[in-house]
């Protein structure tokens, strides 16, 4: 059974050295940075991540623009106040693509923020700013029972997207995980999966005081297809702030 100080001396051996390694790093957010994005910033992610999902994902940002415009810069206010005439008019807009089930998941995300804002008192970023990451599992859960098409990668690739410290479950990092010792299936989407890889990231940065998102990162890099730096770099998902 190895350490987690084997993987990560595996992995910069990988990435060819300790500060290649560190290049291959995306950044992680500060809590005013993340707090700060405004709602249709977030619900813009949100939407992004669901239309990427399953489909080519330069298609998608080649036609973002077009996404933006024709979803009003995803102001949730905005949208949950247009006509059902005006989402059916969405679904023939060439523009964008042309998913109907992912076109109204726009309205009801939008429907879900708003909905989260005026329980919860603030916003959706600082409500995902002040879950703690030691129970992420449970913000996962969270998006997919009450938000619409967010469970899965999509929830997880959204987190990484506004800067959240967090973690991602690829195929790499469970293979990690399980070479650490963490009984869990090859593909662990049940509850209790959840929690074993929980408590094991937990303890992991406990003892390194490693953020999540660069410990999950790590586990990625030192196992599966050693993909070139230049490539990591260049396809990193970093979080954006405006």
């Amino acid at each position: 059974m190895s350490t987690f100080s084997t993987l990560y001396e595996r992995a910069e051996t990988r990435k060819e050295g300790p500060e290649t390694l560190k290049a291959c790093l995306p950044p992680v957010a500060s809590r005013d940075a993340l707090r700060s994005l405004s709602s249709g910033k977030v619900l813009g992610h949100m939407t992004k991540g669901i239309f990427q999902s399953g489909f080519v994902w330069k298609v998608i940002e080649n036609k973002w623009p077009d996404f933006e415009d024709t979803f009003h810069n995803f102001d949730p206010k905005t949208l949950v106040s247009l006509p059902d005439e005006d989402w059916d008019s969405f679904c023939q807009n060439p523009k964008i693509v042309r998913n109907a089930i992912k076109i109204l998941a726009v309205r009801e995300n939008a429907e879900f923020i708003l909905e989260l804002e005026q329980s919860e008192q603030k916003t959706i970023a600082e409500f995902i700013d002040d879950w703690p990451v030691s129970e992420l599992i449970d913000l996962w859960a969270y998006f997919k029972k009450y938000g619409s098409r967010l469970g899965g990668m999509t929830g997880q690739y959204l987190l990484r997207r506004l800067g959240k410290d967090s973690f991602m479950l690829s195929r790499d990092v469970v293979t990690s995980l399980q070479e650490l010792g963490c009984d869990i299936k090859d593909n662990p989407t049940s509850k209790r999966d959840h929690k074993v890889i929980q408590a094991c990231l937990n303890e992991i940065h406990e003892s390194t005081q490693l953020p999540y998102t660069h410990i999950s990162k790590v586990l990625g890099f030192a196992s599966g297809e050693n993909y070139p730096v230049d490539t990591i770099v260049k396809e990193t998902i970093r979080f954006e702030t405006t």
